[in-house]
């Protein structure tokens, strides 16, 4: 995932905007492969998505040591909420809480933990349009 060689670019999004994007990701896109793969039409969800939540409790566990047992049990209550939610209204929404704190609480630190122990300061940090521009003035 990260490289301790090379020219690093760090592009800036909004907290929001990144749980909107695992959310996407982990959650809507994932959940409609457990769909496919159980064989029931999408927006059929109910046995694929118990399905997709085992494998979630299976991929939080693997990170546990790392989470810590209190916050590990609180994204998990937060997982198994979502999912009575989902089933009871049709919308998986509720995941954002506990997308929220994996992303506060585990990938933010691990994230800012590999920057800081990198030898070389990213090239360029900031937003699409400021990146964007950074590349096009390479191409000319």
């Amino acid at each position: 995932m990260f490289f301790s060689s090379g020219d690093l670019i760090v592009l800036e999004i909004s907290f929001e905007e990144r749980v909107d994007n695992i959310y996407q990701e982990y959650v809507v896109d994932s959940q409609r492969l457990y769909e496919v793969q159980a064989g029931q039409g999408e927006g059929d969800l109910s046995e694929a998505m118990w399905l997709w939540f085992e494998a979630m409790n299976k991929n939080l566990e693997r990170i546990s040591k790392r989470l810590g047992s209190n916050l590990l049990e609180k994204i998990k209550a937060l997982l198994e909420s979502g999912c009575y939610h989902q089933e009871e209204n049709g919308n998986p929404e509720a995941h954002k809480h506990w997308i929220r704190l994996l992303l506060h609480h585990y990938y933010d630190p691990m994230y800012d933990y590999q920057l800081k122990k990198r030898e070389k300061a990213p090239v360029l940090t900031g937003k699409e349009g400021i990146i964007k521009q950074y590349f096009r003035s390479l191409d000319r």
